[in-house]
């Protein structure tokens, strides 16, 4: 009866703890089948982004074609730093804005400080040496030069042909001589599609 009764605690005791091993796999499995739920909330995520790229209206790219010829170039120089008019006298000045109205004046003793081939003042005069000047007149372009010193060394280039240009931004318009003080943004006004050969 002894070895009887043993044997039931021992199946009685198996079954308890095969109970704890099925409760233990089966909270293992929940937490398993569980678990898909978040891959779920992922998938439904990116669905969410695919559609949203996919409804993005696509970035717009829109392509000039250039001229198939330029009207012309632009000829580009180094600012050397000095003024023209320094010590022009006022009577080629406007009274009323102080705009140049005597183009013709031409300083008794010219110096530059900065030595280049073509440079630009910064009241807008253009001056060549002369080997630049030699250059341009072996090229005929119809260009007028103006020794600016005695030794011939550097010249004042006026182009002779001109050609109509506007300008964006244009402030203090003088009623005595008609001019802008502060025009900015230069805009070409000709009608030439391409023009010729040439300085302008």
């Amino acid at each position: 009866m002894a070895k009887e009764i043993g044997a039931l605690k021992k199946k009685s005791g198996g079954r308890k703890t095969g109970k704890k091993k099925v409760a233990k796999k089966f909270a293992k499995k929940s937490v398993k089948r569980a678990a898909p739920a978040k891959t779920a909330k992922k998938t439904v995520k990116k669905g969410v982004k695919k559609a949203a790229k996919k409804a993005a209206p696509k970035k717009s790219v829109v392509k000039i074609s250039p001229p198939a010829q330029p009207a012309a170039y632009w000829l580009y120089c180094i600012d050397n730093g000095e003024h023209f008019f320094e010590n022009a006298p006022k009577t080629i000045f406007c009274e009323k804005c102080g705009c140049v109205v005597d183009d013709s004046w031409i300083p008794d003793s010219f110096k530059m400080r900065k030595k280049a081939d073509f440079s630009a003042k910064y009241d807008r005069r253009f001056i060549a040496s002369a080997r630049f000047k030699e250059y341009i007149e072996e090229l005929n372009f119809d260009v007028e030069f103006l020794s600016l010193n005695r030794g011939g060394t550097f010249f004042l280039m006026n182009p002779r042909s001109v050609i109509a240009f506007d300008a964006a931004q244009k402030e203090d318009y003088c009623d005595s001589c008609g001019q802008y003080h502060d025009q900015v943004v230069p805009i070409p006004t000709f009608d030439e599609p391409v023009l010729k050969r040439g300085i302008y």
